[in-house]
């Protein structure tokens, strides 16, 4: 257990740096790729819900927070059965996201730097959290469910919610309220 209360917190600082490589490039990823991004199928398309960096930026606090709460209530508990499964959620994100939609896109898509660098360091976290906390693979097993299970219902839930940050946004900058029409607003 000597290493697992230092990868609790290494897991923020890691799910941030990913997030940064995201926030930096996404809107400037869609004008670069405004063309091919018609010719593909909206089904695949990565980035399909971004609106605008300012909403994508919301989207992501909201990720941290949780699992900023999730990691301190493991630390203070010392029950690190959702942290465990929190981090399988991100690294199987890692996957199933970037290195899937970047094959299926055929081109680059933003994530994939830090994914590609990040991803080992998650698996020996993974594999050194198990072998400290002497999880049984169905306890592993049972962890990564719940932290998959979690993580996809929170992106769609944070996708679904992107066009209220745009309009939360854009009527803070007005000085009023929220503004009810359309947030298809490009950055």
């Amino acid at each position: 257990m000597f290493l697992l209360p230092g990868f609790l917190w290494l897991f923020l600082v890691l799910f941030m740096v990913h997030e940064f490589e995201e926030i930096i490039l996404i809107a400037a990823w869609k004008r670069r790729n405004a063309e091919y991004l018609k010719t593909r199928n909206p089904t695949w398309t990565p980035y399909r819900a971004f609106l605008s960096t300012p909403s994508f930026c919301c989207a992501v606090a909201e990720e941290w927070i949780l699992l900023a709460v999730v990691t301190a209530m493991s630390w203070a508990s010392q029950n690190y059965f959702l942290w465990y499964g929190m981090l399988c959620g991100f690294a199987f994100h890692l996957v199933a996201l970037h290195f899937a939609l970047t094959f299926i896109f055929r081109r680059y898509v933003p994530g994939l730097i830090t994914a590609a660098l990040i991803f080992l360091p998650c698996l020996l976290m993974l594999w050194i959290g198990a072998r400290d906390l002497h999880y049984a693979p169905l306890m592993v097993a049972l962890s990564a469910l719940m932290g998959v299970a979690i993580a996809m219902v929170n992106l769609r839930t944070i996708h679904s919610a992107m066009p209220r940050f745009v309009r939360l946004l854009d009527g803070f900058s007005r000085g009023g309220g929220v503004r009810e029409e359309s947030a298809q607003t490009p950055e």
